[in-house]
């Protein structure tokens, strides 16, 4: 019996719920990505980590896991989780390495974590002691360009007025006019400034203020929901693994840029996981046609990019949808599943 087989077992109702609610959630998350360009680069948070390290004190986080991933190694296809410099530094501590020894010990445990998982570990940004010091050095520096934003968004009112010339400006315009400046060296500087601009879109509507029609209808959930990715607690900055994962993630850039794998992020973080979720819903596109200035070739080509986009998502939804309806079916085949759960539990598969 494996260790997942065994803690399932010594669970009581309540934990066997949660425990296969949370295998479902982290199915739903690769869905999101499932389809696109392989290999499949799984990119596991602290969190999942942590469970992964610790089997005996978050079970059933570990749990939830393995089955994921033993549902995931019998489809066959290339999965790989990813180790970044981010995870590493998070992973530690956010301690920096002082010698090489240090270094390889500490990426030696996160290969033995992740071994669990039974999908091969890859690794970027770690390939000696060097790279790494100059990441985490770049990822120390954009923390604390990050917090002397955030005490600068603090320390403004934010009490404004939406409307110019009898027109009312939407928030993000507004956010993205008065965000601070940030030399970024490691995370995407595009969604750092698109957090930036949350926190300041939060500001704007949770100051009692500003005029009631501003606070309630140009109240963007997504937004608000975003500007919580970051804190700045004392002088440090915590959830630099969330910025990682939406940096590298974020399933609509790597639609539109054509990439020929996909990074997917994997974690219990409730919202987290509704942030991802956010930057999941993906609508072709192609390049606008401009009446009257295009010849027949350029029309042709943008309408032939626009119906090549279209199907490209079409067949990764497809398949996206076939990989969810599997994960149920290689579930309710699982013996040592079925076995521990009662029927009622197992309606969580039908609904």
């Amino acid at each position: 019996m494996e260790l997942a087989e065994h803690l399932l077992t010594e669970m009581d109702r309540n934990q066997q719920r949660y425990c296969l609610e949370n295998a479902i959630r982290l199915c739903d998350q690769v869905t999101n990505g499932y389809g696109f360009g392989e290999p499949y680069y799984i990119i596991l948070d602290n969190d999942a980590l942590n469970a992964l390290q610790k089997p005996n004190i978050y079970p059933e986080r570990y749990v939830a896991l393995i089955i994921l991933f033993r549902i995931i190694v019998k489809q066959g296809r290339d999965f790989r989780v990813l180790i970044n410099p981010a995870i590493f530094y998070e992973f530690n501590g956010k301690i920096l390495p002082q010698s090489e020894t240090e270094f390889c010990n500490i990426l030696d445990e996160i290969t033995r974590t992740v071994s669990h998982t039974q999908v091969p570990a890859h690794t970027t940004g770690l390939s000696t002691f060097k790279q790494a010091r100059s990441a985490i050095k770049s990822i120390e520096h954009d923390l604390k360009e990050i917090g002397a934003a955030l005490i600068k968004i603090k320390e403004r009112d934010w009490h404004i007025d939406c409307q110019r010339d009898s027109i009312i400006i939407p928030l993000s315009f507004i956010a993205r006019e008065n965000c601070p400046s940030v030399n970024i060296k490691y995370f995407s500087k595009f969604q750092t400034l698109r957090f930036l601009e949350s926190v300041i879109e939060s500001k704007i509507i949770h100051n009692k203020k500003n005029e009631s029609y501003i606070r309630k209808y140009l109240r963007d959930e997504a937004a608000i929901l975003k500007s919580k990715m970051l804190e700045n607690k004392k002088g440090k900055i915590t959830g630099l693994g969330d910025l990682s994962i939406l940096s590298l993630c974020d399933m609509t850039r790597q639609f539109h840029n054509d990439e020929n794998f996909t990074t997917i992020g994997v974690t219990f973080d409730v919202r987290l996981y509704g942030i991802l979720s956010t930057h999941s819903s993906i609508v072709s596109h192609s390049d606008p046609i401009l009446l009257g200035g295009e010849t027949k070739e350029s029309i042709g080509r943008k309408l032939g990019d626009f119906y090549e986009r279209g199907q490209k998502l079409t067949e990764a939804n497809k398949a996206a949808t076939d990989f969810f309806r599997e994960f149920a079916d290689c579930l309710r085949e699982m013996e040592w599943v079925k076995g521990a759960i009662s029927s009622d539990l197992k309606r969580i598969f039908t609904d």
